[in-house]
């Protein structure tokens, strides 16, 4: 590895660059690369993204949307694909189809998501073309599906972004898709609702009763439009609950039902770790033991943690409140035994017990020796 000294192509300029393997093959490739300063790269980088927004406005394009980045490379992306769209439907296709090209044409052009065309930047004219053929509705079908979209969305009196937040539910995960890149909407939903990117969208499963998914969305749905966020959720029913302020938040300080392992049937005490440290005072409860990931306490002594959870703010799941009624009932049925005993008689003293004062004084007879 060794620094070696070239001259860029278009400016001149001389500048470093690292170069690996025998210097005979260093010596070839200064010789022979064509090489570009940083400066060059960036003004080209520059005057290309400038033509393309440019040829995006004179065609009518909408705006990209997605992080700084992802936007700048995509506007260069979208005019090199629609111009070898252009191209190949003018050479290849039939004039039988030429209506139909068209009209995917026209709806790849509205795709507005950076992340589309940084996916397909590699991929074939016809590739996309049967992409377009899968995902764009028929002629009948285009008033419905717009109408519907909209509908489902909700907006704030004040917007952050135009991005619309979609979240949907699929069995017991909840996904969210947001093709913009922001750290506020990252901090709400990572972090305060702990969901995960999983490559394209924000995901999370919903393991526990309460809540349902469907709270949680009107939840989350309901917190993204205060932060600024519009949203888009098709439920109707959840739409109004977050309308009508019917919308409780998820308690994450849980007391669960153990149903397996060494504890099982004994409570179980889980928090996150945002929620605050509640270990001391659920460590001190009767029995308490530490069962990762949660603190564990025997079933008999369910009035001490209900006690906690009034204190704390902890909620009984489903399991827990089955817990604890098989618990009260069992203390129920127990027999009470209150037995009484007789007090035990007193030993008989061998011989009287004086007071000092009627004792006298000791015979000097019978005083032992010192």
């Amino acid at each position: 590895m060794a620094w070696e000294t070239v001259t860029c192509d278009k400016c001149g300029a001389e500048f470093d660059v690292q170069m690996y393997g025998k210097s005979s093959d260093r010596e070839w490739k200064i010789d022979n690369w064509s090489w570009i300063c940083d400066d060059c790269k960036e003004k080209d980088r520059t005057e290309k993204i400038v033509k393309s927004r440019a040829e995006a406005q004179d065609m009518g394009l909408p705006e990209l949307i997605g992080s700084p980045k992802q936007i700048a490379w995509a506007e260069t992306i979208r005019i090199k694909i629609l111009n070898a769209l252009a191209k190949h439907i003018k050479q290849e296709v039939d004039n039988g189809q030429q209506q139909e090209m068209d009209r995917l044409f026209q709806h790849i052009c509205t795709i507005f998501e950076s992340r589309f065309w940084i996916d397909y930047r590699s991929e074939s004219p016809g590739s996309i073309l049967i992409y377009a053929a899968r995902a764009v509705p028929t002629n009948d079908d285009i008033t419905f599906e717009k109408e519907a979209e909209i509908e489902a969305i909700l907006r704030p009196e004040s917007t952050l972004t135009e991005t619309i937040a979609e979240i949907s539910i699929i069995s017991n995960n909840i996904k969210i898709r947001f093709p913009e890149r922001r750290d506020d909407f990252r901090e709400i939903v990572k972090y305060q609702h702990y969901f995960r990117w999983d490559g394209s969208n924000w995901v999370r499963t919903m393991r526990a009763i309460n809540p349902t998914p469907f709270d949680k969305v009107a939840e989350l749905g309901a917190v993204l439009l205060k932060a600024g966020f519009p949203v888009r959720i098709f439920d109707e029913k959840i739409r109004e609950q977050i309308i009508n302020d019917r919308v409780e938040r998820e308690n994450t300080r849980l007391i669960c039902a153990q149903t397996k392992g060494e504890y099982k049937g004994w409570f179980a005490i889980q928090w996150r770790r945002r929620d605050g440290d509640f270990y001391q005072n659920a460590k001190r409860l009767p029995g308490a033991r530490y069962n990762k990931p949660a603190i564990v306490i025997p079933s008999e002594h369910f009035e001490e943690v209900l006690d906690f959870a009034e204190t704390e703010g902890f909620k009984l799941t489903e399991g827990a409140g089955k817990l604890l009624v098989a618990a009260r009932e069992a203390k129920e049925k127990t027999l009470v035994v209150d037995p009484k005993l007789k007090d035990s008689p007193k030993p008989k003293s061998a011989r009287p017990n004086l007071h000092p004062e009627e004792a006298g004084d000791i015979d000097p007879e019978l005083m032992d020796d010192f």
